[in-house]
């Protein structure tokens, strides 16, 4: 991927310091002032560049679709689609060129920046043309990402952003708190491909809003997590909480006296935690939307977007100090 095109963009604020480049409409930097310092709170690369050759979606907007379509396949209004394979058999993320690999157009505002991108009929597979933007903005103790996008005929539509979070220094993650507002979530495939049987939080004792540290999280759920080596599952907020018209809280972390609360107006969270090559903890992803694969399960949330519609989603973050 050339770098030709690449630009940077700096939002600050007396509490917030945010880094962002049109490539992927990458968040690149999130600094936070916590007890008077600044503190890093995202994995971030050394070098600009090397996010285009990124494999991991770091700090992507992702899509049309995050997450896997099972076989790359679904059927909208009774007619196949195929779409292109990436991971496997199926698709991730929306493919070799989804949204998070391909450069945005930017204007930056007064407020915050004001991201677009166009997508043509067949790009990935997918049945429609899509317009889509992203506005961020800085807000009192946190920002906020705002994603519209329109078709020109029915398609799929089920972003995420991509962040990859740790409070602390390097190795500290398995020390943070973790609380997830939900009911359940969905088990995985060998694939990582969601399944129709309950994850079953609730049968295990373990009640997701119990500010349990990151590592109890994984000690608790190790047997079901033996082969992913982790989380990557689907969480859901109780049906009667599915439709949010607007973002409410559905997950946050604590470390040394920071939290970090993200509110949303999606279903439910899809949770991913990173390990490095020396099998240490690195970062956790929370990414905000519809339960992957919904097109090809039975589920109450629909992420077919017709032409007169408009697709909404919104994600906000907020840091708190506390003693």
């Amino acid at each position: 991927m050339s770098t030709d095109r690449l630009q940077v963009y700096t939002l600050t604020s007396d509490t917030v310091a945010l880094e962002m480049i049109n490539y992927g409409a990458r968040t690149t930097a999130l600094k936070v002032l916590s007890h008077g310092q600044w503190r890093s709170v995202i994995l971030a690369l050394p070098d600009h560049r090397d996010y285009c050759i990124d494999s991991v979606s770091l700090g992507a907007m992702v899509g049309p679709v995050g997450g896997r379509i099972e076989n790359s396949y679904c059927c909208i209004d009774e007619m196949a689609v195929h779409l292109e394979p990436n991971d496997g058999d199926h698709q991730l993320h929306g493919g070799e060129s989804g949204i998070g690999q391909l450069y945005w157009d930017v204007e930056a505002c007064e407020q915050g920046l004001d991201f677009s991108l166009q997508l043509p009929e067949g790009h990935g597979g997918y049945p429609a043309g899509l317009a889509l933007t992203c506005s961020v903005r800085l807000i009192e103790n946190g920002l906020s990402y705002t994603v519209n996008a329109r078709c020109t005929a029915p398609t799929l539509v089920n972003v995420t952003q991509h962040n990859y979070y740790c409070l602390g220094p390097a190795g500290s993650l398995p020390d943070h708190q973790l609380s997830l507002y939900v009911e359940d979530g969905y088990e995985v495939d060998s694939d990582r491909v969601a399944t129709s049987t309950s994850f079953g939080l609730q049968q295990d004792g373990f009640k997701p809003d119990s500010d349990a540290l990151v590592s109890d999280w994984l000690a608790t759920h190790r047997r079901r997590l033996a082969e992913l080596g982790g989380f990557d599952h689907y969480f859901y907020r109780s049906t009667s909480a599915m439709i949010q018209s607007e973002p409410s809280v559905i997950g946050s972390l604590t470390y040394d006296g920071l939290t970090l609360s993200i509110s949303t107006d999606q279903p439910g969270v899809q949770v991913y935690t990173r390990f490095g090559e020396d099998d240490t903890l690195e970062a956790i992803c929370l990414e905000p939307q519809v339960v992957p694969n919904a097109i090809n399960r039975d589920c109450l949330e629909d992420t077919i977007l017709r032409p007169e519609q408009r697709y909404q989603w919104r994600s906000i973050l907020k840091f708190s100090d506390h003693d």
